[in-house]
């Protein structure tokens, strides 16, 4: 997964930990400059791409060289709330069909 900040050119490598319709729980080596609130655009693997996403830091931490955030988004279109629904619940099944066919169900 990336991120891409408005005021940037440079994707930004990370981790997303969590995500839901209200935001999104990202780990990353690279610090998000202690802003308050941001406008970012998100690439969920290939076929998700979240664009002029506008959030507000929940959370912050540092463990290690890793920056963890909390981030909520603030102001987010009814197509990208589709979008994340979509590749939650693609996901989650198949986490569930991977752990079934491992036999841990």
């Amino acid at each position: 997964m990336s991120i891409r900040l408005q005021d940037s050119s440079n994707l930004v490598v990370c981790n997303a930990d969590d995500i839901s319709l209200k935001g999104i729980k990202l780990r990353s080596n690279h610090p998000l400059m202690g802003k308050a609130s941001l406008k970012m655009t998100i690439a969920l693997g290939q076929e998700v791409f979240l664009n002029n996403i506008e959030v507000s830091v929940a959370w912050a931490k540092k463990e290690g060289n890793e920056n963890i955030y909390g981030l909520y988004f603030t102001r987010i279109k009814d197509a990208d709330k589709e979008a994340i629904s979509q590749f939650v619940l693609r996901n989650s099944l198949e986490k569930l069909n991977q752990d079934y066919c491992r036999g841990q169900h």
